[in-house]
């Protein structure tokens, strides 16, 4: 007879069915709604790489014990250790990334060196009904400088770089856009003795772009550039600040299903707040060719011209012109094989040593052939590995600025 359930209790038995069952209904449609508009991958992973260097601070043959630091080598090998974690959220038509990560570094011959780096992105892409769409975006990259126009041993010679993002694009008809974007770039010398250098740079762009169903583009856009040193007297030699103005058009076209035709050619010019003598105007361009020769082979040739920062300690600017030939293999697509063997060339020109300037000294002038070996091995979708082997040779009217490098590498990178 305890077995027999009066009616009342039945009642609430059915009662406590009918709500787990509604509930259970209710939570698989909330995860069906969560599926459809809010997908999420959270990626820890962790990188280590060893790289050998026969000439790491890029010094010349007859270099002096100063220059190195009184170091009675050139070579050192460099490991790394980093670990990070990677998340994409999807969240209707919007997508939000952020990656960040930690990196020690350690040098075998010079010590001064080792230091603790970092990276972090983080980024909106952000989207309003099926017109309007865009990009905000803040990154922090902490690193040391290269040694390439430095030419000797800097130790404090640690970089941050910031930068920070916005912009837009609205369809103003079928395949007819307007753009918009606002950038700013901070180099920051943690160092008080570097100070000096720390750099900001603004740049607004404006323009228009024709980008039709076949993803070939025609456009037009103006980009100008307001710069200043905020650690340099208005009278410095160095010059504390410039504007830069660039009007650009730009083009994709695919030829074939196998050829890719794309480049910016425009007219520059930098103007120095001081300095005149400094001031450049010019045409500036880049472009490339992307040939697919067969289903696993390309070949990508690409040509640029234009002024970039010196990356020495003064934050020069350079007349870069060069051409990169980039053929690629692929022997096989699970697990991928892929092997690169890029060959460059490249003639800089100063336009802001202060010796070229201020005593007439002539500008310096060098020429950078490189070569380099990357074999890319991607085992599994969470496992990549690359080993890299590279040469590089410069010759400049400066002798103590001319030098020849070797280098090899391996990184292993594993995400979980």
């Amino acid at each position: 007879m305890g077995n027999i359930l009066t009616t009342q209790e039945k009642t609430r038995l059915s009662g406590r069915k009918a709500i787990i069952a509604g509930g259970m209904y209710l939570l698989m449609s909330q995860n069906i709604l969560a599926a459809a508009l809010f997908n999420h991958i959270i990626q820890p992973y962790v990188e280590t790489q060893l790289t050998y260097d026969n000439n790491l601070l890029r010094l010349p043959d007859n270099y002096t014990p100063e220059m190195s630091g009184n170091h009675d080598t050139t070579s050192s090998f460099i490991k790394q250790l980093s670990a990070g974690v990677a998340t994409r959220w999807q969240i209707s038509q919007q997508q939000l990334i952020l990656d960040a990560s930690i990196n020690q570094n350690w040098y075998s011959t010079f010590n001064e060196l080792n230091h603790t780096g970092h990276q972090l992105l983080g980024q909106w892409n952000w989207q309003v009904g099926r017109r309007l769409q865009g990009e905000l975006s803040y990154s922090n990259l902490l690193t040391l400088g290269n040694f390439q126009s430095v030419n000797r041993l800097v130790t404090d010679n640690l970089q941050k770089t910031e930068r920070y993002i916005a912009n837009g694009r609205y369809e103003l008809f079928p395949d007819f856009f307007l753009r918009a974007g606002y950038t700013r770039n901070d180099s920051i010398y943690p160092s008080t003795a570097l100070q000096e250098n720390n750099m900001t740079e603004q740049t607004k762009e404006f323009g228009v772009r024709y980008l039709n169903r076949l993803y070939n583009l025609l456009g037009f856009y103006v980009t100008i550039t307001d710069g200043k040193y905020p650690f340099r007297d208005a009278n410095s030699e160095f010059d504390n600040a410039y504007t830069r103005t660039t009007y650009n058009m730009e083009g994709t076209w695919y030829y074939s299903v196998k050829t890719r035709f794309r480049g910016v050619i425009g007219y520059t010019s930098q103007d120095y707040q001081n300095v005149k003598s400094r001031n450049f105007s010019g045409i500036t361009a880049e472009g490339d060719i992307l040939w697919e020769v067969t289903r696993k082979s390309t070949l990508l040739l690409a040509a640029w011209r234009g002024i970039s920062e010196a990356g020495s300690l003064n934050s020069s600017f350079v007349l870069n012109q060069g051409v990169r030939l980039t053929p690629t293999w692929l022997w096989t697509e699970t697990p991928l094989i892929q092997v690169e063997l890029p060959v460059s060339y490249e003639q800089r020109l100063s336009l802001g040593t202060v010796g070229s300037v201020i005593n007439g000294v002539a500008a310096q002038q060098s020429d950078t052939s490189s070569i380099r070996l990357n074999l890319n091995y991607t085992p599994t979708t969470n496992i990549k590995m690359t080993a890299f082997a590279a040469y590089e040779k410069r010759n400049s009217n400066d002798p103590l600025s001319s030098y020849q490098d070797q280098s090899a590498g391996l990184t292993m990178k594993v995400s979980f």
